[in-house]
């Protein structure tokens, strides 16, 4: 089987998981995402947070970059941070940073 047709059977497999089986998923994701929590990755193709983590769609909002680098903040990306803070049910927070800085 050739490449594309791989990736073509998976879109498939996963329109029929998620679009048959559980309508009522994207029934609730097509008025907007809200996932409870951030996640900053590394971008290796080799792990997928979603699939590691166990998460369905609209579960994890992901930012993947190089090596997962997170940089220390400056108060205006501290702001930012905050005007997105993760419910109280978050499992955790990559918007952390030493009360010092």
């Amino acid at each position: 089987m050739h490449e594309i047709e791989r990736l073509l059977k998976g879109f498939e497999r996963f329109q029929q998981h998620y679009f048959e089986d559980e309508p009522e998923l994207f029934d609730t994701l097509r008025d907007g995402q809200r996932p409870p929590t951030l996640l900053i990755g590394c971008s290796d193709s080799r792990v997928d947070p979603a699939l590691l983590l166990g998460c369905d769609p609209g579960e994890l909002f992901t930012v993947r970059n190089i090596g997962n680098l997170v940089r220390r903040a400056p108060a205006a990306t501290k702001a930012a941070c905050m005007a997105y803070p993760p419910p109280s049910s978050s499992r955790w927070s990559s918007c952390t940073w030493p009360a010092s800085s």
